[in-house]
């Protein structure tokens, strides 16, 4: 089994074992689809409030309108999502950027069709939380101690990595485990883990069981690309037009969900495991259109940094064609 050098598995090799086992399963029942199922399109996402241009696009009615018909897959973590894009099992996915580029970096021709979510200086989604007697304080105490991801090599652990390097502390001398965001409360109620990093709306519910650690991602960058929408190159280039229709009418969902807080807020608590009574204490991500080509650049460099991946990418080349991109 491969292994990058913190001594986790590779996400190549997960990626491969994962994909081998849903190609075992076969895709027979979506090759069978009728030729007018065409605009009928699996999504794989994941409870969280950077999909919440997914869930807007969905609510208000704009797949409708452009002649989708969105059937949404809920996955237990980032990293399923892209070996269920290979195998053909989904369309599109809306997960952890991370994966993509690790996908990219081992040659497996996914594509970026749109950012989904930013971690922004004023948007404070992500924290390291710990219990509320927990001794821990510093950096340096984390150090040997257990701490949980919802996909290893993600943007948290990077900036845990980062965050700890600040402040003088070895972040190879922590252990990271992967645990769905629903579940991680518990793992860290029962002593399972000595830490956890969770994203909204998780944050908020977690929030009277826990205590913040560290909001580490923003003490170390001012941005973070946190997720995208992402797409099989071949698929797209084969459904041409239906990955313009996508496109105009995910970007009505990020119009929507930037002109509407408090609705989208709301809107969560049908998508999500958040309480009505929470939803107006949840910090929402930035949301933005296109492809925010330097942001995400600055993530797959982190990742070579820290040996997620062995070799530097250039985001540029798997920015699908029918995105937009920003400087920023």
């Amino acid at each position: 089994m491969e292994q990058n050098r913190r001594g986790l598995r590779s996400p190549a090799s997960v990626v491969r074992l994962l994909v081998l086992g849903l190609l075992a399963l076969g895709t027979a029942g979506i090759a069978a689809a009728p030729a007018d199922a065409a605009t009928e399109v699996k999504i794989g996402y994941l409870p969280v409030a950077g999909a919440s241009p997914l869930f807007a696009t969905i609510e208000q009615g704009y797949f409708k309108d452009a002649g989708i018909e969105p059937k949404l897959v809920t996955m237990a973590t980032g990293g399923a999502v892209v070996p269920a894009l290979i195998a053909g099992s989904l369309q599109f996915g809306v997960h952890g950027t991370t994966a993509i580029i690790s996908a990219h970096a081992n040659g497996f021709p996914v594509d970026i069709l749109s950012d989904s979510s930013l971690y922004g200086p004023d948007t404070p989604i992500a924290a390291i939380l710990v219990r509320q007697d927990s001794p821990l304080k510093n950096a340096a105490d984390l150090e040997g101690k257990v701490i949980s991801t919802a996909g290893v090599g993600g943007a948290l652990d990077l900036g845990l990595y980062e965050w700890m390097a600040a402040r003088g502390a070895d972040g190879k001398k922590v252990k990271i485990v992967e645990i769905p965001f629903p579940q991680m409360g518990g793992a860290l109620m029962s002593k399972q883990v000595d830490a956890i990093m969770p994203i909204e709306p998780f944050l908020t519910i977690l929030a009277p069981k826990t205590r913040v650690f560290a909001y580490h991602m923003r003490e170390v960058a001012p941005r973070w690309h946190i997720s995208a929408y992402s797409v099989m190159r071949e698929y797209a280039a084969q459904n041409a037009e239906l990955m313009k229709r996508v496109i105009r009418a995910y970007n009505r969902g990020v119009d929507w969900v930037n002109a509407h807080p408090s609705e989208t807020r709301d809107m969560l608590t049908k998508f999500t495991r958040l309480q009505p009574a929470l939803a107006s204490k949840i910090a929402l991500p930035e949301f933005t259109k296109g492809v925010s080509k330097e942001v995400l650049q600055n993530l797959a460099d982190m990742m070579t940094k820290y040996g997620v991946i062995d070799k530097k990418v250039e985001v540029a080349r798997f920015i699908s064609p029918f995105a937009t991109t920003s400087s920023d």
